[in-house]
């Protein structure tokens, strides 16, 4: 089965990602080789290894862990879609309080159509109007955590690139 080639979308996200990781795991994701990576993302790695090697005026300084010497390679740390955040406690309450949203939604959906069955149409459209209002709310919560920790992630690449360990 042929791999499909990654979008232009993914090709970003893993170029952005290889960007960030530590030069140890740069180094062991390399020795590893290309067995179980798709070719771009072996592409991307090998690319990323050469900007760091030119942006240095010395020899990398990673050093390469060997499976057996108390470290087990993973297959790729680069997972399309998938970023390593700092805070994952943050993450999962993102995820809870949208399911969240989601529950106050379907229960006044729910219990506005047990109040139309019962004749009262005009109880029936308030409880889905106060449903839809505080689904976008909570919603909005949670999507403001999401961004809270993005512009934490942004801001500590931008002080990386301003110490020039970023290009």
């Amino acid at each position: 089965m042929e791999p499909r080639p990654i979008t232009s979308d993914a090709r970003w996200r893993a170029e952005w990602e290889a960007r960030y990781l530590p030069d140890t795991r740069l180094a062991a994701l390399i020795a590893e080789g290309p067995e179980g990576l798709d070719p771009a993302l072996w592409q991307i790695l090998l690319n990323e290894r050469a900007n760091r090697d030119r942006r240095s005026s010395v020899a990398p300084s990673a050093t390469v862990k060997k499976p057996g010497d108390g470290y087990e390679p993973a297959s790729s740390d680069i997972v399309l879609g998938k970023s390593n955040r700092r805070y994952p406690a943050l993450a999962s309450i993102v995820v809870l309080v949208k399911v969240i949203a989601v529950m106050i939604l379907i229960a006044g959906f729910v219990l506005a159509a047990i109040l139309y069955k019962a004749k009262q149409p005009a109880q029936g459209a308030v409880c889905v109007t106060a449903a839809t209002f505080w689904t976008l709310l909570t919603w909005a919560a949670a999507e403001s955590i999401a961004v809270l920790t993005d512009i934490e992630a942004n801001t500590r690449a931008t002080a990386e690139a301003l110490r020039g360990n970023v290009p």
